[in-house]
């Protein structure tokens, strides 16, 4: 099957020689007014072309500004007293946390590590309540990392309860097991406060 939408494009590049040669031979007397067409031809494809889309664009209202960012980066002193221990955090933040911190995540996609995410997703599923649920115990995390600019805005917590671990701290609600240490670059680090042994 043979494609013609090349020979519209073909056409007018072969005719453009002819066409940049009559301007020249019609406008010898005035060469400012033959540069000026010559140039205003070159240039006729490329406005037509791009002109209509970048009006279109400049006349479309702005979609609402996404909220705030959070940027690890900016949280590196933060996370400090996070080195060598386990944080839970959002999944997919695991390897940069590893890359500017000596912190630990929880569990990722990474590496074979879906026994360890599953185990960040029933943790941040679970219902919080009173005391520091199992799921939460279970992976043994000193520290909870959370970027509240985020909201309920995660994939990772799509259909869970409310009340969940999550939605609490989405909320600015964190639950009583939970110490806030401090904020930065958005995130906000909690340490889990230790169970008292029966």
């Amino acid at each position: 099957m043979m494609i013609f939408q090349q020979y519209p494009a073909a056409f007018a590049v072969a005719l453009a020689p002819l066409a940049l040669d009559d301007i020249s031979r019609h406008f010898a007397a005035r060469p400012s007014h033959a540069a000026l067409l010559r140039v205003g031809l070159v240039w006729a494809p490329v406005v037509l072309v791009y002109v209509p889309g970048m009006a279109a664009a400049a006349l479309r209202p702005d979609p609402a500004k996404p909220a705030g960012r959070c940027a690890l980066q900016s949280a590196t002193r933060l996370l400090a007293p996070t080195e060598g221990q386990i944080v839970l955090t959002d999944p997919g933040l695991v390897p940069e946390l590893i890359y500017r911190t000596q912190a630990i995540g929880v569990g990722s996609l990474y590496h074979h590590g879906l026994r360890a995410f599953m185990r960040d997703r029933a943790a941040w599923r679970t219902p919080a309540g009173a005391a520091e649920p199992t799921a939460v115990r279970v992976t043994k995390a000193k520290f909870v990392l959370f970027c509240a600019a985020r909201g309920n805005d995660s994939a990772l917590v799509a259909g869970a309860k409310q009340g969940a671990l999550w939605h609490m701290l989405a909320a600015n609600t964190p639950p009583p097991w939970l110490k806030r240490v401090g904020q930065a670059g958005g995130y906000q680090l909690y340490l889990i406060r230790p169970q008292a042994k029966p």
